[in-house]
């Protein structure tokens, strides 16, 4: 690996952001310096992130804003993150830090065709997150993917911005350009609401705007269009603040 950006989603969460912060400034010397990050600020209202004090020691930062507040609208910044960065992406939510002692094994990674996902611990208990049958319960929002595989892809379709847990249409498309490895021996670490307040969106409500009604919504209002089949991306604007 020759390269990596950290992209992230950030709406009003100031609190996780600096925590995150904390954890960039331990990565040793020799990664912060080959290691980007980039920030994409998701139109907050109340807390933009060029405003979260950043200390020094960080590894290279930038930092976008989207210019209107749009509802559940990640999948669009993320696709924003990948259009500004080079080599390989590390895609998650504001609420998942990727840990100095992870970075290790992530920077060996090399096969650009394949997509990776990680083991998820809680930051409260230190204990991995399992599903119902004892296995270990990647992210689905959290992805080592280089850039070329991600554009391939398609990027995620902003058709369905506005809409909670689209998830898994990316994750189909990512699976229908590339392969898949699942790293359950690299951990990523979940932070919730209880550790950290703001650590994941508190304004908006995921029934409201989730469900399949939603996304049959979605679905109808792209076909209405003339976009059926085509995978909407970078349909907003934005700038560079930092």
């Amino acid at each position: 690996m020759r390269s990596l950006t950290l992209i992230y989603a950030y709406y009003d969460n100031p609190g996780m952001l600096a925590r995150q912060f904390a954890t960039w400034r331990e990565y040793p010397e020799w990664y912060r310096k080959r290691v980007k990050v980039v920030i994409v600020d998701d139109g907050s209202p109340r807390w933009p992130a060029l405003e979260v004090p950043r200390p020094a020691g960080l590894p290279a930062l930038e930092v976008y804003r989207v210019a209107v507040d749009i509802p559940w609208h990640q999948d669009g910044a993320r696709n924003l993150g990948a259009h500004v960065s080079e080599g390989w992406l590390f895609l998650s939510d504001m609420d998942h830090v990727l840990p100095a002692g992870s970075l290790a094994d992530v920077w060996r990674i090399t096969n650009t065709e394949c997509f990776y996902t990680f083991a998820r611990w809680d930051a409260a208990t230190d204990a991995p997150m399992l599903d119902g049958a004892g296995n270990h319960k990647p992210h689905p929002n959290t992805y080592l993917v280089h850039r070329d595989l991600y554009w391939a892809a398609g990027g995620y379709d902003e058709s369905f911005c506005g809409v909670y847990g689209t998830d898994g249409a990316f994750r189909r498309q990512l699976e229908n350009a590339g392969t898949h490895r699942h790293l359950e021996g690299v951990r990523i670490v979940r932070y919730s609401r209880d550790v950290i307040a703001d650590a994941s969106t508190t304004t908006l409500d995921r029934k409201q705007y989730g469900g399949t009604a939603a996304k049959r919504a979605a679905h109808e209002r792209k076909k209405a269009a003339g976009l059926e089949g085509k995978i909407v991306t970078l349909d907003f604007e934005w700038e560079r603040v930092l």
